[in-house]
């Protein structure tokens, strides 16, 4: 089971068996504290077994807790804390531990096991179980190695994948294997199986006054949850760096800590090639470089790296990423940029990789968005106030605030016929054409489910938190492939609370579209990037990265793979093909159906005849 695992954990491998059960590990160094790390462990005198991938954030403040001593504390690994946490508490003192970690605990006394993984959690942890045996690993690649455990296609999960449809709970591309979710616990005995929620983001009361105290409580958590983010075993720390919001603030944050440590941080922005004037998205930015390199310039210890991918080889990147991950890699457009940072990253020396993938939804929520939770929260007084100085005379900013205020209330029809008449309507088919008969219908299901509602959410604070508690951010790809430690600072567990704690007031106002966030970051950030009401375009030059023949040859290449054949209607994909557009790549419904569908579904291809060769 581990030797497949090897690009995960290089530096050394270790099996500890007590009775019939068996732990094993494969360890990369990342942390310090690694260099004590004894796994697998057994605690709890002989009652309990534990194997973890684990980075715990508040080791301090946990081993005081756990009354340890300061000087053993330096010398105990983060697997040491949470053995130590669960001989003490079991699973009610994962409440006690901040970090990003995946887990299996035996118990000897009651015969069970216990696999565990963190709210927020980018460490993976999947699971096979029968009434003969259960197992379990980081990767399905280790489950695979058990003859027992035959490598097998899950159609229906492959098909909502082609449908956009991501959040599938516990299932995987793998028939027989299973996910722990994010958050969750899975208790696993005989042939009994019992899942837990470990913690659920409630929206707590404020705690502060004004704006100036939430923006300093704002500013003081992330510079907190960056910190604990840069300990590392060696090596240099590198950030991604957009013109967005986000990723500014955690690579200014992280520049400003490494400064008082004398480092530097590599920050590498995405950008498409020299000289691109290609068709973008209305309103959207193509070239984040430019706003990206002014953030740059105003911290002296960033070295400031803009990435613009050359057409690449479609096949070998897909495969490459494809072979490391536990599914198609979704947003395959993003993949010649993202994989190219990755790669220069390495050669220049970094092993953490800084990002801010759900900030949207954390430290930057806000902005016209919020109105309908104005309203509610502040009442029709304050909204009209703020409505009236935020929109003026502006119909479209008019259009958009009464969209999330009174948009949710509308029946559902009359909402259709509403932007239907008003020619806002551009209605998402729920068919999924690129998929064949028998598997079009539950994927369009799916899909039908998806997009029935067209409305805005009632709340948009429920909204976030939805997307939050839904979305898996696992990667272990930069880990296999570049030994980069991908984290992520903007889904800290406190950092997450306080932000769903602050009132709607500090996330939208006439006088800023995010106060608390300005009060935070406007020291560090230029003004530029805080007020830009352009959003990035990742990848805007794709249709030149992924050609008209270099898709078709792939396809050939895939085609053919008899579940590739059974699963994806080539000849409507060749029609696509046939049919590539020589402009126009500005216009949703081609985004919609080239970069979105039929890249996604050559991701899906390259994926299956990978894992699931004739």
């Amino acid at each position: 089971m581990l030797r497949p695992l090897t690009p995960y954990g290089r530096d050394s491998t270790t099996v500890r068996s007590v009775g019939n059960v068996a732990f094993g590990l494969n360890l990369t160094k990342t942390l310090p504290e690694d260099e004590f790390d004894l796994q697998p462990l057994e605690g709890g005198e002989g009652r309990f077994l534990l194997v973890a991938d684990a980075r715990v954030d508040n080791r301090a403040e946990l081993a005081r807790t756990l009354g340890l001593e300061a000087r053993a504390a330096t010398t105990t690994s983060d697997a040491a804390l949470l053995m130590a946490a669960w001989e003490r508490w079991e699973l009610a003192g994962l409440d006690h531990v901040l970090g990003d970690y995946a887990f299996g605990v035996w118990d000897r006394e009651d015969s069970s096991l216990t696999l565990v993984r963190s709210p927020f959690a980018l460490k993976p942890l999947f699971y096979h179980t029968n009434p003969r045996f259960t197992a379990f690993a980081s990767m399905p690649a280790g489950l695979h190695a058990i003859e027992a455990i035959p490598k097998r296609i899950n159609l229906p999960h492959a098909a909502a994948v082609v449908a956009e449809h991501t959040y599938l709970g516990s299932s995987t591309m793998f028939g027989g294997i299973m996910m722990v979710r994010p958050g969750h616990a899975v208790r696993l005995k005989s042939i009994h199986e019992e899942t837990h929620r470990i913690w659920n983001l409630e929206r707590n009361l404020p705690e502060f006054k004004n704006t100036s105290d939430w923006g300093e409580a704002l500013r003081a958590e992330l510079e907190r949850a960056v910190a604990v983010r840069l300990r590392r075993h060696h090596g240099a720390v590198a950030a991604h760096l957009s013109s967005g919001r986000d990723s500014s603030a955690v690579a200014t944050t992280a520049a400003r800590l490494l400064a008082s440590q004398s480092e530097k941080l590599q920050a590498y922005t995405g950008a498409p090639r020299e000289g691109f004037s290609g068709p973008s998205l209305r309103g959207w930015l193509a070239d984040e470089s430019e706003l990206a390199a002014r953030t740059a310039a105003q911290h002296p210890n960033i070295r400031h790296f803009v990435i613009r991918p050359e057409v690449a080889s479609v096949l070998r990147d897909l495969r490459l990423s494809n072979a490391l991950h536990y599914g198609p890699m979704l947003g395959p457009s993003n993949l010649p940029w993202w994989a190219e940072i990755n790669r220069q990253a390495a050669a220049n020396g970094a092993t953490v990789m800084l990002l801010g993938s759900m900030g949207n939804f954390s430290i930057s929520a806000g902005g016209a968005d919020q109105f309908g939770d104005l309203m509610a929260d502040a009442g029709v007084a304050r909204w009209a106030l703020e409505a009236i100085r935020s929109a003026h005379l502006s119909p479209i900013k008019w259009r958009a605030i009464a969209n999330v205020s009174f948009g949710p209330q509308v029946p559902r029809r009359a909402y259709q016929l509403l932007m239907q008449l008003t020619g806002r309507w551009s209605s998402q088919s729920a068919q999924v054409p690129l998929l064949r008969s028998p598997h079009r219908k539950g994927a369009e299901k799916l899909l039908e489910q998806d997009t029935r509602d067209p409305r805005p959410s009632r709340s948009f604070t429920e909204y976030r938190r939805e997307m939050l508690l839904k979305h898996d951010n696992s990667e272990q790809v930069s880990l296999g492939e570049w030994n980069i430690d991908a984290r992520d600072p903007t889904v800290d567990r406190r950092l997450v609370e306080m932000c769903f704690a602050m009132p709607v007031e500090q996330l939208i106002s006439s006088r800023s579209a995010r106060p608390a966030f300005e009060r935070a970051f406007g020291d560090r950030i230029p003004e530029e990037v805080l007020a830009s009401t352009r959003r990035g375009y990742q990848g805007a030059d794709w249709f030149e990265l992924f050609p008209k023949q270099g898709v078709r040859e792939c396809f050939e290449y895939f085609g053919r793979n008899t579940i590739v054949r059974d699963l994806l209607d080539l000849d409507y994909i060749n029609g696509l093909i046939d049919a590539w557009p020589s402009a126009g790549w500005d216009r949703r419904p081609l985004i919609y159906t080239y970069r979105n569908k039929l890249l996604g579904a050559l991701s899906l291809a390259s994926f299956i005849d990978l894992h699931f060769p004739d």
